[in-house]
């Protein structure tokens, strides 16, 4: 649909094919939705992404061949065993649990804000190239679309609903990342993934938000008083 240059194109293929990010559990949580829900959620995309990228990639892109093993490898370090490790400290050691983690959920959020910033800091010399916006913006339509067939595929449940936006439109950076760096030797396509996901990130903790704002009134018991800010 759009005329967008090769390589630019190529990095949006590989990112749009990166399922089960783990920022969904970041968002989820900024949402105030069912956290385990989008730990399931997140498992089965990253299985699919495992799965699906290596057959699908090189049918899309000419020439391009994806090491399935770096990305299990990546994929199991970076997310299954941490997801993995949680559950079981919430399972058999609950007072550690519930004293750890309000500041694990404190570090989280600050070290989310410090990547977005340092990211967008480290490619501002690469940002005045009209393509790589061009290529961006259309990144952007694409994870706000997704954003919308995902709530829309969980009508009538809630939390399906919210959960399944936010993860349909948020990609796996990590997986895109290793395609991009083992595939390409043009830096162009690590800054485009880069930078989609970064913005991306911008705008679905905003989305995140709006969804815990509807949260929080659900939660409000009738006739109880709504503070002036929030009725405005």
């Amino acid at each position: 649909v759009v005329d967008l240059e090769p390589i630019y194109a190529a990095g949006l293929v590989v990112f749009g094919l990166s399922a089960g990010a783990p920022f969904l559990i970041a968002l989820t949580r900024e949402s105030k939705n069912d956290v385990a829900l989008a730990a399931t959620v997140m498992t089965v995309l990253i299985v699919g992404t495992v799965l699906l990228m290596p057959v699908l990639l090189p049918r899309l892109i000419e020439g391009v061949t994806v090491d399935v093993w770096a990305i299990v490898r990546a994929m199991v370090s970076q997310m299954i065993l941490p997801m993995v490790l949680g559950m079981a400290v919430r399972q058999h050691f609950v007072p550690v649990a519930a004293a750890v983690q309000p500041w694990v959920a404190r570090i989280s959020s600050v070290a989310l804000y410090g990547l977005l910033g340092t990211m967008i800091v480290g490619y501002l010399p690469e940002m005045a190239d009209p393509e790589l916006w061009k290529a961006i913006v259309t990144g952007l339509v694409v994870i706000l679309i997704a954003l919308f067939i995902g709530f829309m595929m969980g009508d009538g449940h809630n939390k399906l609903k919210k959960v399944g936006a936010l993860a349909t439109a948020q990609r796996n950076t990590a997986a895109a990342m290793i395609v991009a760096g083992t595939n390409f030797d043009d830096p162009r396509v690590v800054v485009v993934v880069t930078l989609v996901n970064t913005f991306g990130l911008i705008l679905l903790m905003a989305a995140a938000k709006a969804m815990s704002r509807d949260a929080e009134l659900l939660l409000t018991p009738i006739g109880a008083d709504v503070p002036e800010r929030r009725r405005r």
